[in-house]
């Protein structure tokens, strides 16, 4: 198998019974998040909403929505490792800038951990 599937069929097992805790999954429009984030929300049939910052231009962001992604939504946020955090942190700090984020959980993908975020905040 290779480590692409067997990411993807761990995060389908590990966030199947989550699955009703969370209504799409959002993830950074970087190759690694794009990448296992489309197909987990393929595999969990739930819409995909990629965030993505443009570095030279802070002010201008790019969302990319695949299905229906609600403002009132509550998403998973997935990615391979947290370790470097920027992208978490990238993403958390786009949807709270003008309310508490919709994000209520995320998902490392390669240490497979499922963690429930306190009020939609990134904590470290």
């Amino acid at each position: 198998m290779s480590p692409l599937t067997e990411l993807v069929w761990n995060a389908s097992e590990d966030l199947w019974p989550h699955r009703a805790e969370f209504d799409a999954v959002v993830c950074a429009g970087d190759f690694h998040g794009m990448c296992l984030g489309a197909v987990i929300a393929a595999a969990l049939d739930k819409p995909l909403m990629l965030v993505c910052r443009d570095r030279e231009v802070p002010t201008q962001s790019l969302i990319t929505t695949i299905g229906e992604c609600r403002p009132d939504g509550r998403y998973l946020y997935v990615d391979d490792w947290f370790w470097g955090g920027a992208s978490l942190r990238n993403v958390f700090a786009y949807m709270n800038q003008s309310a508490r984020s919709p994000v209520v959980a995320t998902y490392e993908c390669n240490t497979r951990a499922y963690k429930e975020t306190a009020d939609g905040q990134y904590a470290p």
